[in-house]
């Protein structure tokens, strides 16, 4: 398979596995072109999650399983944003908004 690139979703989660992620790709003659970060409020997450909660049946959509994934993403994921803004590849973008359709698609 031949491809221009490739897109991880939600990954590295932790500086560790940034860490391998850059030396697995250095190993292969390859290099992150950057990381994009989704950036919204926590209180708008939390809300969205809640509702999604309503719909998904998802039982850890419910506040006291919210707050535990800030903690822990603030203990382990962000740190994960500065270890690609010191090597200045990282994208923050705007999370807050609703999404357009495409047109003829």
């Amino acid at each position: 398979m031949d491809s221009a690139g490739f897109l991880f979703d939600g990954y590295p989660r932790t500086v560790r596995q940034a860490e391998i992620l850059d030396e697995m790709m250095e190993k292969f003659g390859m290099s992150l072109t950057g990381v994009l970060s989704l950036e919204v409020p926590e209180e708008l997450l939390i809300e969205r999650m809640l509702e999604r909660g309503k719909t998904s049946g998802r039982a850890d959509d419910n506040l006291d399983s919210i707050k535990h994934r800030f903690v822990e993403y603030e203990a382990k994921t962000r740190p994960v944003l500065d270890f690609y803004q010191g090597k200045d590849n990282l994208h923050p973008v705007n999370g807050v908004g609703e999404i357009e359709p495409l047109h003829g698609h």
